[in-house]
């Protein structure tokens, strides 16, 4: 088949979502109305929909954080599960956050190169993590390492938030 009819097929293919989607989305407070939720419900329901990149990873930041400070806390099995369920928010929240933020921030012909830059992030702070909290278990203890990991995470979130806090146009 020719390309002008997979160009077509993609554009009609793009018509027919969006049709959906807006359709949908600019009568969504009318809808919902309409289907019995009350004001301040379709307003956090449409809050929750606008949440961006920038705040899904402040957002996995801050649950890291409270995931590891739980930790330093835990006495018992139970609050070690409460910790490991901040995973929830944490990492799988950070992933596909990362992955927009990339793709909402950087010029296209760039966002290959920003998604390995994160990769690389990724791996950079598992070693130097892995490095540090090894030379402080062997020299301090297990509760050493865990506050060291617990200010490291802090001092994150408050980059995260300072530095994903402002608009900035595409790389």
């Amino acid at each position: 088949m020719s390309r002008g009819f997979w160009t077509l097929r993609y554009t009609l293919i793009n018509v027919t979502y969006f049709v959906a989607f807006c359709t949908i989305h600019a009568l969504a407070a009318v809808f919902l109305l309409d289907r019995g939720f009350t004001n301040t419900e379709v307003g956090i329901l449409l809050a929750v929909s606008n949440i961006t990149s920038n705040k899904l990873l402040i957002i996995s930041g801050v649950a890291f954080f409270i995931k590891i400070l739980i930790l330093v806390f835990a006495t018992n099995m139970a609050m070690m599960y409460v910790s490991q369920s901040f995973q929830l928010f944490a990492y799988a929240v950070f992933i596909p956050a990362a992955a927009y933020y990339v793709s909402m921030n950087m010029a296209e012909l760039d966002q290959v190169k920003g998604q390995a830059f994160v990769t690389s992030a990724i791996t950079i702070g598992g070693v130097f993590s892995n490095l540090i909290s090894g030379v402080v278990l062997d020299n301090s203890g297990i509760k050493p390492m865990l506050i060291t990991g617990t200010v490291v995470a802090a001092v994150g979130v408050v980059i995260a938030i300072i530095a994903l806090g402002e608009r900035r146009e595409k790389i």
